[in-house]
């Protein structure tokens, strides 16, 4: 009787821990997610030349970093929508990749 259960239940829990670990860039509620979509979308170059972006938080970037970072989040998108286990691996290392950028430019008070 023990062994049947266990049996059962194994694939379920297997099946509920793979989705819990597959959530992360994928989810639109994720923490992470929302911050690093807020931070990227505030930065604006004003003209086309602009060298320097300040974010609303005083972080500095420069134009390529913000264009890079925002590639980066549409590709996270496409992979997303496409929902496969790797793609939702490699959409946490975009996410991840963004992070660390914006994390590397906050100011500290």
């Amino acid at each position: 009787m023990c062994s049947r259960l266990i049996l059962t239940l194994t694939p379920v829990i297997l099946g509920l821990v793979t989705s819990v670990a597959h959530a992360g860039a994928c989810d639109r509620g994720e923490q992470q997610y929302l911050n690093s979509v807020h931070r990227v979308d505030s930065l604006r170059p004003e003209k086309p030349g602009q060298m320097r972006v300040f974010s609303p938080d005083g972080s500095e970037f420069n134009a390529g970093q913000v264009q890079w970072m925002k590639a980066r989040l549409r590709k996270l998108d496409e992979l997303c929508a496409r929902g496969t286990p790797d793609d939702e691996v490699e959409a946490t290392k975009l996410l991840q990749d963004v992070r660390e950028l914006l994390d590397s430019h906050k100011r500290h008070a």
